[in-house]
């Protein structure tokens, strides 16, 4: 299981506070553009190799 994968499956309860709660779902929300961002630089390197 990735990183992102543990974070969708976390629960309210898992946190210690609401504080912990929201830095996680930014977290979680940061790791998804990154990884929309990673395929897209493969699929540009992808155009650009051909």
């Amino acid at each position: 299981m990735n990183r992102i994968e543990e974070l969708e499956q976390l629960e309210p309860a898992d946190f210690h506070c609401d504080e912990s709660r929201s830095y996680a779902l930014e977290l979680l929300k940061a790791l998804k553009k990154i990884e929309v961002m990673k395929l897209k630089l493969l699929k540009l390197r992808e155009v650009l190799d051909e």
